[in-house]
């Protein structure tokens, strides 16, 4: 059995999370059990519902593994732009994100692109409006490339939406003659 520095630890939590990823493999979410994911991870139930104690605890803990290696990321390139950083973590993570697509968890997906774009503190509430259409977008970028399976390299389908995003815009620009 593993034993961890604090109690309270963020490892002990990402050890959860990442436990329940390694199950989802094996076993459709409907089927995944927090008995089955406590035992796995070697901790008790009253430390499973201490960091994702809801009905929902699962998704929760899907999602906090994305977010916890998200982050990870973010600190090892603190540069980079978090377009370029959340496209290339997509790809890195595909397994993972197709998995999520395979068991019908794309809400996961959602509250993951939410928690990458949407402002949490105050400072940064006058990019809201402009936050939410990224993540909008983001969302339908995810579904395209989940539909097609990640078929493509990462550099095609930058490509791809690069061009979309100038199309979309071309489109929505009044041309001289009609202004």
């Amino acid at each position: 059995m593993k034993t961890y520095q604090n109690e309270g630890d963020k490892e002990i939590k990402l050890h959860i999370a990442d436990t329940t990823f390694e199950l989802l493999r094996k076993t459709p979410i409907d089927e995944i059990r927090v008995d089955e994911i406590r035992k796995e991870a070697s901790v008790g139930r009253t430390t499973f519902y201490r960091y994702f104690g809801s009905k929902r605890g699962i998704r929760d803990a899907l999602l906090y593994s994305l977010e916890a290696h998200f982050e990870k990321e973010k600190e090892r390139d603190p540069g980079k732009k978090t377009d370029d950083l959340f496209f290339s973590f997509l790809f890195e993570n595909k397994s993972n994100i197709l998995l999520l697509k395979k068991n019908g968890l794309m809400d996961v997906l959602d509250d993951l692109v939410l928690y990458v774009y949407v402002p949490d503190s105050e400072k940064e509430q006058e990019v809201k409006l402009v936050k939410y259409i990224a993540s909008g977008l983001w969302m339908g970028f995810i579904r395209a490339i989940l539909e097609d399976n990640f078929k493509k390299s990462e550099k095609e389908y930058r490509f791809e939406i690069a061009k979309g995003i100038q199309d979309l815009i071309a489109m929505n620009t009044p041309s001289k003659n009609k202004v």
